[in-house]
Protein backbone atom coordinates (compact mmCIF):
# COMPACT_ATOMS: atom_id res chain seq x y z
CA UNK A 1 0.00 0.00 0.00
CA UNK A 2 3.01 2.32 0.38
CA UNK A 3 3.19 2.63 -3.41
CA UNK A 4 -0.43 3.76 -3.59
CA UNK A 5 0.14 6.31 -0.84
CA UNK A 6 3.03 7.72 -2.86
CA UNK A 7 0.95 7.78 -6.07
CA UNK A 8 -1.87 9.68 -4.36
CA UNK A 9 0.70 12.14 -3.03
CA UNK A 10 2.20 12.65 -6.51
CA UNK A 11 -1.26 13.29 -7.98
CA UNK A 12 -1.97 16.03 -5.43
CA UNK A 13 1.46 17.61 -5.85
CA UNK A 14 1.06 17.76 -9.64
CA UNK A 15 -2.68 18.30 -9.95
CA UNK A 16 -2.29 21.34 -12.22
CA UNK A 17 0.03 19.60 -14.68
CA UNK A 18 -0.77 17.39 -17.65
CA UNK A 19 -0.83 13.81 -16.47
CA UNK A 20 2.25 11.76 -17.28
CA UNK A 21 1.15 8.34 -16.09
CA UNK A 22 4.65 6.89 -16.30
CA UNK A 23 5.83 9.46 -13.75
CA UNK A 24 3.11 8.43 -11.33
CA UNK A 25 4.64 5.00 -10.79
CA UNK A 26 8.27 5.75 -11.68
CA UNK A 27 10.63 4.13 -9.15
CA UNK A 28 7.79 2.21 -7.47
CA UNK A 29 7.01 -1.51 -7.39
CA UNK A 30 3.88 -1.13 -9.47
CA UNK A 31 3.32 -1.15 -13.23
CA UNK A 32 1.02 1.01 -15.32
CA UNK A 33 -1.37 -1.86 -16.02
CA UNK A 34 -1.44 -2.78 -12.32
CA UNK A 35 -2.19 0.82 -11.37
CA UNK A 36 -5.05 1.09 -13.86
CA UNK A 37 -6.48 -2.25 -12.68
CA UNK A 38 -6.15 -1.65 -8.95
CA UNK A 39 -7.55 1.88 -8.78
CA UNK A 40 -11.23 1.25 -9.62
CA UNK A 41 -11.23 -1.99 -7.63
CA UNK A 42 -10.05 -0.34 -4.41
CA UNK A 43 -11.57 3.11 -4.79
CA UNK A 44 -14.59 2.61 -7.08
CA UNK A 45 -13.33 5.30 -9.47
CA UNK A 46 -10.86 5.04 -12.35
CA UNK A 47 -7.54 6.81 -12.09
CA UNK A 48 -8.39 9.30 -14.86
CA UNK A 49 -11.80 10.04 -13.28
CA UNK A 50 -10.15 10.59 -9.90
CA UNK A 51 -7.68 13.09 -11.34
CA UNK A 52 -10.47 14.91 -13.21
CA UNK A 53 -12.68 15.12 -10.13
CA UNK A 54 -9.81 16.38 -7.97
CA UNK A 55 -8.93 19.04 -10.54
CA UNK A 56 -12.52 20.26 -10.72
CA UNK A 57 -12.67 20.36 -6.92
CA UNK A 58 -9.50 22.47 -6.80
CA UNK A 59 -10.92 24.68 -9.55
CA UNK A 60 -14.11 25.26 -7.53
CA UNK A 61 -12.09 26.37 -4.50
CA UNK A 62 -10.06 28.72 -6.69
CA UNK A 63 -13.24 30.25 -8.10
CA UNK A 64 -14.48 30.93 -4.57
CA UNK A 65 -11.22 32.13 -3.05
CA UNK A 66 -9.61 34.22 -5.84
CA UNK A 67 -10.50 36.70 -8.53
CA UNK A 68 -8.67 34.73 -11.22
CA UNK A 69 -10.57 34.67 -14.50
CA UNK A 70 -12.52 31.57 -15.48
CA UNK A 71 -10.27 31.24 -18.55
CA UNK A 72 -7.12 31.26 -16.42
CA UNK A 73 -8.57 28.65 -14.07
CA UNK A 74 -9.72 26.49 -17.00
CA UNK A 75 -6.24 26.54 -18.52
CA UNK A 76 -4.60 25.86 -15.16
CA UNK A 77 -6.55 22.63 -14.75
CA UNK A 78 -6.05 21.26 -18.24
CA UNK A 79 -9.01 22.62 -20.24
CA UNK A 80 -8.32 24.30 -23.57
CA UNK A 81 -11.40 26.53 -23.54
CA UNK A 82 -13.90 28.00 -21.05
CA UNK A 83 -16.70 26.07 -22.79
CA UNK A 84 -15.04 22.66 -22.28
CA UNK A 85 -14.28 23.63 -18.70
CA UNK A 86 -17.86 24.77 -18.07
CA UNK A 87 -19.34 21.50 -19.40
CA UNK A 88 -17.09 19.32 -17.21
CA UNK A 89 -17.51 21.66 -14.24
CA UNK A 90 -21.32 21.63 -14.41
CA UNK A 91 -21.38 17.85 -14.75
CA UNK A 92 -19.56 17.49 -11.42
CA UNK A 93 -20.87 20.46 -9.46
CA UNK A 94 -24.35 20.87 -10.88
CA UNK A 95 -23.65 24.56 -11.49
CA UNK A 96 -21.57 26.65 -13.90
CA UNK A 97 -18.24 28.17 -12.85
CA UNK A 98 -19.81 31.63 -12.70
CA UNK A 99 -22.70 30.18 -10.69
CA UNK A 100 -20.35 28.72 -8.07
CA UNK A 101 -18.44 31.99 -7.93
CA UNK A 102 -21.74 33.75 -7.15
CA UNK A 103 -22.61 31.32 -4.37
CA UNK A 104 -24.09 28.14 -5.90
CA UNK A 105 -23.29 24.91 -3.97
CA UNK A 106 -20.23 22.85 -4.92
CA UNK A 107 -20.00 19.07 -5.19
CA UNK A 108 -16.53 18.47 -3.77
CA UNK A 109 -14.52 15.28 -4.29
CA UNK A 110 -12.08 14.79 -1.41
CA UNK A 111 -8.57 13.43 -1.82
CA UNK A 112 -8.25 9.72 -1.09
CA UNK A 113 -6.43 8.67 2.05
CA UNK A 114 -5.36 5.11 2.87
CA UNK A 115 -5.69 3.82 6.41
CA UNK A 116 -4.43 0.52 7.83
CA UNK A 117 -7.24 -1.85 8.74
CA UNK A 118 -7.29 -5.41 10.05
CA UNK A 119 -8.46 -7.91 7.46
CA UNK A 120 -7.97 -11.56 6.65
CA UNK A 121 -8.12 -14.60 8.89
CA UNK A 122 -10.30 -16.51 6.44
CA UNK A 123 -9.57 -19.65 4.42
CA UNK A 124 -9.66 -19.04 0.67
CA UNK A 125 -8.66 -21.85 -1.71
CA UNK A 126 -6.48 -20.26 -4.39
CA UNK A 127 -4.77 -22.21 -7.18
CA UNK A 128 -1.65 -21.05 -9.02
CA UNK A 129 -1.60 -22.65 -12.46
CA UNK A 130 0.40 -22.19 -15.66
CA UNK A 131 -2.07 -22.85 -18.46
CA UNK A 132 -1.47 -23.45 -22.17
CA UNK A 133 -2.65 -20.95 -24.75
CA UNK A 134 -6.28 -21.05 -25.88
CA UNK A 135 -8.79 -18.99 -27.87
CA UNK A 136 -11.92 -17.14 -26.80
CA UNK A 137 -14.49 -16.02 -29.38
CA UNK A 138 -17.22 -13.50 -28.63
CA UNK A 139 -18.29 -9.86 -28.82
CA UNK A 140 -16.43 -6.98 -27.22
CA UNK A 141 -16.67 -3.33 -26.22
CA UNK A 142 -14.27 -0.56 -25.27
CA UNK A 143 -15.15 0.32 -21.69
CA UNK A 144 -13.72 0.80 -18.21
CA UNK A 145 -13.23 -1.60 -15.30
CA UNK A 146 -16.44 -2.13 -13.29
CA UNK A 147 -18.53 -0.41 -15.97
CA UNK A 148 -22.30 -1.13 -16.06
CA UNK A 149 -21.82 -1.66 -19.82
CA UNK A 150 -20.33 -5.11 -19.11
CA UNK A 151 -23.50 -6.87 -17.84
CA UNK A 152 -25.38 -5.18 -20.69
CA UNK A 153 -22.93 -6.79 -23.13
CA UNK A 154 -23.54 -10.23 -21.61
CA UNK A 155 -27.31 -9.71 -21.78
CA UNK A 156 -27.02 -8.65 -25.42
CA UNK A 157 -25.03 -11.79 -26.26
CA UNK A 158 -27.22 -14.20 -24.28
CA UNK A 159 -30.39 -12.91 -25.96
CA UNK A 160 -28.99 -12.96 -29.50
CA UNK A 161 -29.26 -15.73 -32.08
CA UNK A 162 -25.47 -15.76 -32.17
CA UNK A 163 -25.10 -17.39 -28.78
CA UNK A 164 -26.30 -20.88 -29.81
CA UNK A 165 -23.95 -20.98 -32.80
CA UNK A 166 -21.06 -19.79 -30.67
CA UNK A 167 -21.70 -22.37 -27.96
CA UNK A 168 -21.92 -25.16 -30.56
CA UNK A 169 -18.29 -24.51 -31.55
CA UNK A 170 -17.05 -24.05 -28.00
CA UNK A 171 -15.60 -26.27 -25.30
CA UNK A 172 -18.46 -25.18 -23.03
CA UNK A 173 -16.31 -22.76 -21.01
CA UNK A 174 -17.58 -19.19 -20.88
CA UNK A 175 -15.19 -16.28 -20.21
CA UNK A 176 -15.19 -12.56 -19.68
CA UNK A 177 -11.88 -11.34 -21.10
CA UNK A 178 -10.30 -8.08 -19.92
CA UNK A 179 -7.38 -6.94 -22.08
CA UNK A 180 -5.61 -4.08 -23.86
CA UNK A 181 -5.59 -1.75 -20.83
CA UNK A 182 -4.81 1.89 -21.72
CA UNK A 183 -3.23 4.60 -19.57
CA UNK A 184 -6.54 6.47 -19.41
CA UNK A 185 -8.31 3.49 -17.85
CA UNK A 186 -9.98 2.30 -21.07
CA UNK A 187 -9.99 -1.45 -21.51
CA UNK A 188 -11.30 -3.96 -24.01
CA UNK A 189 -13.82 -6.43 -22.58
CA UNK A 190 -15.06 -9.53 -24.40
CA UNK A 191 -17.95 -11.79 -23.50
CA UNK A 192 -17.45 -15.18 -25.12
CA UNK A 193 -16.61 -18.88 -25.08
CA UNK A 194 -13.43 -20.89 -25.43
CA UNK A 195 -13.05 -22.37 -28.92
CA UNK A 196 -10.57 -25.08 -29.84
CA UNK A 197 -10.35 -24.07 -33.49
CA UNK A 198 -10.80 -20.35 -34.32
CA UNK A 199 -11.22 -21.18 -38.02
CA UNK A 200 -14.59 -22.80 -37.26
CA UNK A 201 -16.10 -19.49 -36.10
CA UNK A 202 -14.90 -17.41 -39.04
CA UNK A 203 -18.38 -17.31 -40.51
CA UNK A 204 -19.82 -15.86 -37.30
CA UNK A 205 -19.84 -12.09 -36.52
CA UNK A 206 -17.44 -12.50 -33.60
CA UNK A 207 -13.91 -11.55 -32.63
CA UNK A 208 -11.32 -14.10 -31.55
CA UNK A 209 -8.70 -13.41 -28.87
CA UNK A 210 -5.65 -15.57 -28.26
CA UNK A 211 -5.06 -16.05 -24.53
CA UNK A 212 -1.33 -16.69 -24.40
CA UNK A 213 0.12 -19.27 -22.07
CA UNK A 214 0.31 -17.61 -18.64
CA UNK A 215 0.48 -18.28 -14.95
CA UNK A 216 -2.82 -17.48 -13.25
CA UNK A 217 -3.96 -17.14 -9.68
CA UNK A 218 -7.43 -18.70 -9.74
CA UNK A 219 -9.71 -17.22 -7.09
CA UNK A 220 -13.23 -18.47 -6.31
CA UNK A 221 -16.05 -15.93 -6.25
CA UNK A 222 -19.18 -16.90 -4.37
CA UNK A 223 -22.23 -14.67 -4.28
CA UNK A 224 -24.05 -12.15 -6.39
CA UNK A 225 -22.29 -10.47 -9.29
CA UNK A 226 -20.71 -7.89 -9.42
CA UNK A 227 -20.21 -7.79 -5.62
CA UNK A 228 -18.40 -11.14 -5.53
CA UNK A 229 -16.03 -10.01 -8.30
CA UNK A 230 -15.28 -6.76 -6.51
CA UNK A 231 -14.58 -8.62 -3.25
CA UNK A 232 -12.21 -11.06 -4.98
CA UNK A 233 -10.20 -8.28 -6.62
CA UNK A 234 -10.05 -6.42 -3.29
CA UNK A 235 -8.62 -9.54 -1.71
CA UNK A 236 -5.99 -9.86 -4.45
CA UNK A 237 -4.67 -6.31 -4.10
CA UNK A 238 -4.96 -5.92 -0.33
CA UNK A 239 -3.82 -9.35 0.85
CA UNK A 240 -2.64 -11.80 -1.81
CA UNK A 241 -0.12 -9.63 -3.68
CA UNK A 242 1.48 -8.00 -0.58
CA UNK A 243 2.31 -11.34 1.04
CA UNK A 244 2.45 -13.99 -1.71
CA UNK A 245 5.63 -13.08 -3.59
CA UNK A 246 3.60 -12.68 -6.79
CA UNK A 247 2.76 -9.51 -8.69
CA UNK A 248 0.14 -8.71 -11.32
CA UNK A 249 1.72 -9.40 -14.72
CA UNK A 250 -0.52 -7.04 -16.69
CA UNK A 251 -1.49 -9.72 -19.20
CA UNK A 252 -5.07 -10.69 -20.03
CA UNK A 253 -7.24 -11.40 -16.98
CA UNK A 254 -10.34 -13.55 -17.10
CA UNK A 255 -13.69 -14.19 -15.49
CA UNK A 256 -14.62 -17.86 -15.75
CA UNK A 257 -18.34 -18.69 -15.69
CA UNK A 258 -18.83 -22.48 -15.32
CA UNK A 259 -22.60 -22.09 -15.38
CA UNK A 260 -25.24 -19.57 -16.39
CA UNK A 261 -25.15 -16.44 -14.23
CA UNK A 262 -28.05 -16.25 -11.79
CA UNK A 263 -28.90 -13.65 -9.15
CA UNK A 264 -28.06 -15.81 -6.16
CA UNK A 265 -25.96 -15.57 -3.01
CA UNK A 266 -24.77 -19.11 -3.78
CA UNK A 267 -23.60 -18.46 -7.36
CA UNK A 268 -20.02 -19.63 -7.96
CA UNK A 269 -17.52 -18.54 -10.60
CA UNK A 270 -13.81 -17.63 -10.69
CA UNK A 271 -11.44 -14.84 -11.64
CA UNK A 272 -8.18 -15.84 -13.29
CA UNK A 273 -5.58 -13.21 -12.49
CA UNK A 274 -2.30 -13.22 -14.49
CA UNK A 275 0.65 -13.26 -12.12
CA UNK A 276 4.41 -13.61 -12.12
CA UNK A 277 7.06 -14.05 -9.45
CA UNK A 278 8.33 -10.81 -7.91
CA UNK A 279 12.03 -11.24 -8.53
Amino acid sequence: MDDLVEILKRIEENIEQEVDYTQLYKGLNISGSSLQRIFPVLFNVTLSEYIRKRRLTKAAFELKQTQHSILDIALRYGYESPDAFAIAFKKQHGATPSGVRKGAPMNLFNALKLNLSIEGGNDLPIEIKTLPAFYVAGISIDTKVNSPDIPILWKQLSESELVDDLISFSSGKSFGVCYDMKDNGQVKYMAGWEVANPDKVKQLPVEVVLIESSTFAIIPCIGKIPESLHNAWNYMWKQFFPESGYIYSGKVDLEFYPQKVVDSKEYQMQIWVPVEKNN
